[in-house]
């Protein structure tokens, strides 16, 4: 293995989910924490992983900031097999969350076994990890892959 497949394969146990808020800010503000962290994804050093539900609601949620032509691009991306890491699971119930809503991002970190989910919502943060995913903002994900980087 070549050191330049050896470094890429490396980066690629970078496994996140991104809640919609985090997806939403770092499309719309690429220089801000979530837009550095789509550039990683897009850029090959992430995998992302989503299921359908969650697809849907990136795009919908775009759909309300972003012109036709533009969305188009992001369907593309969010539906291309060397970016998205799609994962087709029955989600299980976690009566331990307090928004129910938040239960398709984590059934999907923990069945893909991701190592972060990237959020901000407080609801999901105060759990700081859950059965081995870690919770953190996107600030502090940026921070932690840097720190492992160097």
């Amino acid at each position: 293995m070549s050191p330049r497949s050896r470094k890429k394969s490396r980066l690629l146990h970078w496994r996140v989910v991104l809640d919609t808020n985090v997806f939403l800010s770092g499309v719309l503000w690429p220089a801000s924490a979530p837009g550095r962290i789509i550039r990683l994804w897009k850029n090959g050093h992430l995998q992302l992983f989503l299921n359908e539900d969650i697809r849907k609601e990136y795009l919908e949620v775009l759909s309300q900031f972003l012109n036709q032509s533009v969305l188009s691009r992001w369907q593309k991306w969010l539906t291309h097999p060397a970016l998205i890491s799609a994962v087709h699971i029955h989600l299980p119930h976690y009566p331990e969350l307090r928004d129910p809503s938040d239960n398709p991002f984590l059934a999907t970190a923990v069945f893909a076994q991701a190592r972060y989910l990237i959020s901000r919502d407080k609801d999901l943060l105060v759990l700081k990890k859950f059965h081995e995913v870690e919770i953190v903002k996107p600030e502090e994900f940026i921070e932690q892959y840097r720190a492992r980087r160097s």
